[in-house]
Protein backbone atom coordinates (compact mmCIF):
# COMPACT_ATOMS: atom_id res chain seq x y z
CA UNK A 1 0.00 0.00 0.00
CA UNK A 2 3.01 2.00 0.76
CA UNK A 3 4.53 1.73 -2.78
CA UNK A 4 0.86 2.65 -4.26
CA UNK A 5 0.92 5.91 -2.02
CA UNK A 6 4.25 6.80 -3.84
CA UNK A 7 3.57 6.27 -7.01
CA UNK A 8 0.73 7.91 -6.94
CA UNK A 9 2.68 10.68 -5.65
CA UNK A 10 4.75 10.75 -8.11
CA UNK A 11 2.84 10.32 -10.83
CA UNK A 12 0.50 13.50 -9.97
CA UNK A 13 3.78 15.62 -9.63
CA UNK A 14 4.55 14.68 -13.02
CA UNK A 15 3.95 16.35 -16.23
CA UNK A 16 0.53 15.09 -17.23
CA UNK A 17 -0.06 13.88 -13.93
CA UNK A 18 -3.53 15.70 -13.73
CA UNK A 19 -4.80 13.58 -17.00
CA UNK A 20 -3.72 10.11 -15.69
CA UNK A 21 -6.50 8.42 -13.10
CA UNK A 22 -5.17 6.56 -10.69
CA UNK A 23 -6.72 3.61 -9.01
CA UNK A 24 -7.14 0.34 -7.23
CA UNK A 25 -9.03 -3.18 -7.67
CA UNK A 26 -10.08 -4.92 -5.25
CA UNK A 27 -11.56 -8.41 -5.26
CA UNK A 28 -14.47 -8.61 -2.48
CA UNK A 29 -14.69 -11.68 -0.65
CA UNK A 30 -17.37 -12.13 2.03
CA UNK A 31 -16.95 -14.39 4.68
CA UNK A 32 -20.11 -15.61 6.50
CA UNK A 33 -19.83 -17.91 9.49
CA UNK A 34 -21.48 -21.64 9.20
CA UNK A 35 -23.89 -20.65 11.90
CA UNK A 36 -25.51 -17.67 12.78
CA UNK A 37 -25.85 -18.64 16.61
CA UNK A 38 -22.23 -19.08 16.96
CA UNK A 39 -21.25 -15.52 18.35
CA UNK A 40 -17.43 -16.71 17.93
CA UNK A 41 -17.90 -18.00 14.52
CA UNK A 42 -19.15 -14.78 13.91
CA UNK A 43 -16.69 -12.46 15.77
CA UNK A 44 -13.82 -14.52 13.31
CA UNK A 45 -16.10 -13.62 10.49
CA UNK A 46 -16.25 -10.36 11.08
CA UNK A 47 -12.60 -9.61 11.61
CA UNK A 48 -11.63 -11.47 8.47
CA UNK A 49 -14.16 -9.42 6.30
CA UNK A 50 -12.42 -6.19 8.52
CA UNK A 51 -9.08 -7.93 7.38
CA UNK A 52 -9.51 -8.87 3.98
CA UNK A 53 -12.24 -6.04 2.88
CA UNK A 54 -11.59 -2.84 4.74
CA UNK A 55 -8.46 -2.50 6.14
CA UNK A 56 -6.52 -1.06 3.45
CA UNK A 57 -9.76 0.98 2.25
CA UNK A 58 -9.60 2.57 5.29
CA UNK A 59 -5.89 2.98 5.05
CA UNK A 60 -6.36 4.58 1.79
CA UNK A 61 -9.63 6.73 3.33
CA UNK A 62 -8.08 7.83 6.64
CA UNK A 63 -4.23 7.26 6.23
CA UNK A 64 -4.34 4.70 9.14
CA UNK A 65 -3.28 1.04 9.05
CA UNK A 66 -4.18 -0.26 12.28
CA UNK A 67 -3.80 -4.40 12.85
CA UNK A 68 -3.63 -6.42 16.19
CA UNK A 69 -1.31 -4.25 17.71
CA UNK A 70 0.78 -2.78 14.71
CA UNK A 71 -0.74 0.24 13.32
CA UNK A 72 0.81 2.70 10.81
CA UNK A 73 -0.23 6.21 9.67
CA UNK A 74 0.58 7.65 6.54
CA UNK A 75 -1.43 10.93 5.50
CA UNK A 76 -0.04 11.21 2.01
CA UNK A 77 -2.25 8.06 1.49
CA UNK A 78 -5.31 9.94 1.75
CA UNK A 79 -7.41 10.26 -1.08
CA UNK A 80 -4.59 8.58 -3.25
CA UNK A 81 -7.18 6.60 -5.36
CA UNK A 82 -8.90 8.60 -8.21
CA UNK A 83 -11.12 4.98 -8.47
CA UNK A 84 -11.88 2.01 -7.01
CA UNK A 85 -12.73 -1.04 -9.18
CA UNK A 86 -14.64 -3.57 -7.27
CA UNK A 87 -14.60 -7.73 -8.70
Amino acid sequence: MESHVRCYQAIKRSKYGNQVKIGAVMNVMQFEPEYNWDIVSKGITNQLNSLYNGIWYDYFKTGKYNFLTYSYENKDAINSLDYLGVN
